[in-house]
């Protein structure tokens, strides 16, 4: 089983969208996968298209889970135990403490404050294995400007669209999963 997890050093950066679409995109392929959130605010729920609940099953391949369930230890040994494939966690802004991660991303958008933040927390940042950007031509900030900036390599990309945000708002991320514009290493 592989676990990666997503943070961010800011709120409203797209965290919970990123590790909800990442997972859903694993389940599509086949993959057994559970996401789980460790967020403080736990939008998964509502991203994913169901009511606030502590676990439920998504879809066939697709499980959820939150802290209500299991603490961050916890559901790693659970997973283990349920044959995953893979275990997403949806860190949001609390600081990673995952033990056994595969890998840890960081998730941001082109925005000045983003950066900002980014360059005032760069001893949190530098325990990232990573960075997912969500791109958007019309900011100011360019991605050659974001590799400037932050030390991490970019290992993925969410355009940012209005079909994106359509599926986001209306809880359907997981049924209309964003493929054409997302794209992710091979992890």
């Amino acid at each position: 089983m592989k676990i990666v997890a997503f943070h961010t050093v800011k709120g409203g950066q797209g965290c919970t969208t990123v590790a909800a679409a990442f997972a859903a995109l694993n389940a599509s392929e086949g993959k057994k996968v559970m996401i789980f959130s460790a967020a403080p605010a736990d939008d998964l729920p509502g991203v994913m298209g169901f009511g606030h609940t502590p676990s439920k099953r998504v879809t066939d391949n697709l499980f959820y889970a939150s802290t209500e369930t299991y603490t961050e230890k916890g559901i790693i040994a659970s997973s283990t135990m349920h044959d995953l494939d893979l275990l997403v966690i949806d860190g949001g802004t609390s600081v990673p403490d995952i033990y056994g991660t595969d890998k840890t991303l960081l998730v941001t958008q082109q925005c000045y404050l983003a950066l900002m933040r980014i360059t005032l927390n760069s001893d949190r940042v530098s325990g990232f294995d990573g960075v997912v950007v969500l791109t958007d031509e019309s900011r100011a900030v360019g991605l050659d400007d974001l590799r400037s900036i932050v030390p991490l390599d970019i290992v993925g990309t969410v355009e940012m669209n209005p079909s994106v945000a359509r599926a986001v708002d209306a809880g359907l991320l997981v049924q209309r999963i964003p493929k054409r514009y997302m794209h992710f290493e091979d992890f």
